[in-house]
C-alpha cells in the first residue's frame, strides 16, 4: 500500500497528513525535552523492522508531548504484585524458558492494553516589545527521524545558548541534507507556516527562547529513488530569519539519521518537509538508569492467530531503586524461521505501573504477564521472541537481550475460528470528507481504495488516513498519479475502537474497510 505523505508542486506527492502531530505521536516521534522512554535502538524502530527482529517499537522523544499513565493509588501488599523480595532470594536473569505452562508462582502483576497518554505542548509565552529575533550563532541545533509508513518523519530542535531571549517564527527557510561534506540530492524542500498539529489553516505564532530554552519543528521525508542510499550525517538549516546556514547533528540519545525513505513514486521528487517551530518543554534531569534483567517464560507453542500470553521477570539489578514515572514503555519481536513478522503497527505500549507502584527497588523483581497478538499468516515453525525495555527509562535492559525459542503451530480444526469478513465501512465519494465511526475487532483489517483524479486539475492526489477513537494515525495511504488504488491489510492491534478515515482530495474515490466487527 502507498503511504505518501509531503507537499510539493506538480509531480510531487501528496501533503503531509491533516493529523500530523498525532501520527508522529503513534510512531513514537516526539519533540525533545523532558527525558522519556526513548528510541527502541540507533536506527529507531521501523529501521529495526527492516533488521533481524521486528520490533513493536515503544519510543518517544521527551519534550512537548510527555508519555503519562492516568494516577492511581499506590497499591500495598505483594499480591498486588509490587516490587518482589531482596536481591538474595530474588531470581537471577537467564535463557528465556519454553514450558507447556509458563505461568511462575508468585505474584504477577497483569498485562494491560494501555497507551501511554500524551500531553498538550507548552503554551507559547508572551513576548516582550523589543524581543530581538535568534540569529544563527546564538542557537545550537539538532536532529533525528524513524521510519513509519516508508516516510521518515522527526524533529529539528534548536537552543538559545545565549545569555539574553530571542525569538524564532516560522519554518526554516531551507533545510538540506548532508552526507559528510556532500549535499544529498536532489531532494525539493518545503517550509509549512502551520506547526504540523492538524489544523493546517492556522499559522503558527512566533515563539520566545529563553536563555537555555528550545524549539522545535516536525520534519517529513519521503520518497528517496535515488541510485545510492546516501549516509545522512547532519541536516545544514536556514533559518526563518535568513543569515548563516548552521549545522544540526544527530539528536542523542535519539534514532540518528541513518536511514532513507522508500521509493513510491520513481517519476517524482524526494521532498523533505519542515514545518513551523514550536515551543519545547525545559529539560528536567532524568534519574541514572538502574542496569535490570528480563526473564521470559513462555507456552512450547502457539498458535497463528491466537494471542501469546507469557511472562517476564523484571529485576532492577542496580544499587539505587528505579522510579517509574514516567511509567516504562518496553518493544516485542518475533522471528520465525529466521524471518521477522510484521507486527501490529507501533504504539505506546505500558507497563501496568499502577499496580506495580511508584519504583522498584534495589534488588527487587516484578513478574509481569504480557500477551502479543501473532499474525494469522504467520507461517508454522520455530519462532523466537524478544523483549525489551525500551532505552532512555530508569530501568535497563540493553545488556539482558532477553529472548526465548518457541514453536508457531497451524490452528487446529476445533479451535480456529475464522468468521467470514464483514464489510465495515463503505465510501464513495469526490472531495475531502470524514467518514462516521465503524468498530473493528481482532488484529487487523483490510483496506481497500481506488481514485481517479482526471477531473481533478494538476493538483489531482489521493491521501486518506485511518485513525483511531483518539485521532491517532494507524495508517496513512493515497497516491499521486492520475488514478489507482491498492488492497492491504492494516493492523489494528493495541489500537482504540471506534475507527474513521479522513480523505483529503480534489479527486473521486472509493474507499472499503472489511474485518470482524
Amino acid at each position: 500500500m502507498q503511504t505518501y505523505a509531503t507537499n510539493g508542486g506538480p509531480g510531487c506527492l501528496p501533503p503531509a497528513p491533516s493529523r500530523l502531530h498525532d501520527a508522529m505521536g503513534r510512531l513514537g516521534v516526539e519533540p525533545p525535552g523532558r527525558p522519556q522512554p526513548r528510541w527502541r535502538g540507533a536506527l529507531g524502530a521501523v529501521s529495526v523492522l527492516t533488521a533481524a527482529v521486528a520490533f513493536v517499537a515503544v519510543v518517544a522523544w521527551g519534550g512537548g508531548l510527555v508519555l503519562r499513565v492516568s494516577p492511581a493509588a499506590t497499591p500495598s501488599g505483594a499480591s498486588r504484585g509490587t516490587p518482589g523480595p531482596s536481591a538474595a532470594t530474588s531470581p537471577t536473569a537467564s535463557p528465556g524458558l519454553a514450558t507447556e505452562d509458563p505461568r511462575p508462582s508468585g505474584p504477577i502483576v497483569p498485562w494491560i492494553d494501555q497507551s501511554a497518554l500524551t500531553a498538550p505542548s507548552p503554551t507559547p509565552a508572551a513576548i516582550p516589545a523589543g524581543t530581538p529575533t535568534c540569529l544563527p550563532g546564538e542557537l545550537t541545533a539538532s536532529a533525528g527521524w524513524q521510519g513509519g509508513g516508508g516516510q521518515m518523519i522527526g524533529w529539528l530542535n534548536v537552543k538559545n545558548v545565549r545569555a539574553h531571549p530571542c525569538v524564532i517564527h516560522g519554518s526554516p527557510r531551507l533545510v538540506e541534507l548532508r552526507s559528510g561534506k556532500t549535499t544529498v540530492k536532489p531532494i525539493a524542500y518545503h517550509g509549512e507556516s502551520s506547526d504540523g498539529s492538524g489544523n493546517t489553516s492556522a499559522v503558527a505564532g512566533p515563539v520566545l527562547l529563553e536563555p537555555g530554552g528550545a524549539a522545535g519543528a516536525y520534519l517529513w521525508w519521503s520518497n528517496w529513488c535515488g541510485t545510492t542510499t546516501p549516509v545522512v550525517t547532519s541536516l545544514v538549516v536556514t533559518l526563518p530569519s535568513g543569515g548563516t546556514p548552521m549545522d544540526a547533528r544527530p539528536t542523542s540519545p535519539g534514532p540518528g539519521m541513518g536511514s532513507v525513505p522508500r521509493c513510491d513514486a520513481p517519476t517524482a521528487a524526494s521532498t523533505l518537509t519542515a514545518y513551523a517551530f514550536t515551543p519545547v518543554a525545559p529539560e528536567e534531569p532524568a534519574p541514572s538508569p538502574q542496569p535490570a534483567s528480563a526473564a521470559l517464560s513462555v507456552p512450547s507453542s502457539v498458535a497463528a492467530g491466537a494471542d501469546l500470553v507469557y511472562f517476564v521477570t523484571l529485576k532492577n539489578l542496580g544499587a539505587q531503586a528505579a522510579p517509574l514515572d514516567p511509567c516504562p514503555t518496553y518493544s516485542e519481536g518475533l522471528v520465525v524461521g529466521g524471518v521477522a513478522l510484521k507486527l501490529p503497527g507501533a504504539a505506546y505500549l505500558l507497563l501496568n505501573c499502577a499496580v506495580i507502584g511508584p519504583a522498584l527497588g534495589s534488588g527487587s523483581f516484578v513478574q509481569l504477564e504480557m500477551r502479543l497478538a501473532i499474525p494469522a499468516n504467520a507461517v508454522p515453525g520455530p519462532a523466537v521472541l524478544h523483549w525489551d525495555l525500551d532505552p532512555g527509562g530508569t530501568l535497563d535492559t540493553s545488556s539482558a537481550s532477553p529472548q526465548a525459542n518457541l514453536t508457531i503451530v497451524a490452528p487446529s480444526s476445533s479451535t480456529a475460528v475464522t468468521p467470514s469478513p464483514r464489510v465495515l465501512l463503505a465510501l464513495r465519494g469526490s472531495g475531502s470528507q470524514s467518514s462516521g465511526p465503524f468498530a473493528a475487532s481482532g488484529t487487523s483489517v483490510t483496506l481497500a481504495y481506488t481514485y481517479d483524479c482526471s477531473g481533478a486539475g494538476s493538483s489531482g492526489r489521493l491521501h486518506a488516513t485511518l485513525l483511531d477513537r483518539n485521532g491517532v494515525a494507524i495508517t496513512i495511504f493515497g497516491g499521486s498519479a492520475r488514478s489507482g488504488g491498492d488492497t492491504a491489510p492494516e493492523y489494528i492491534s493495541n489500537t482504540a475502537p471506534p475507527y474513521h478515515v479522513e480523505v483529503s482530495t480534489d479527486c473521486a474515490w472509493s474507499i472499503t474497510v472489511t474485518g470482524r466487527p
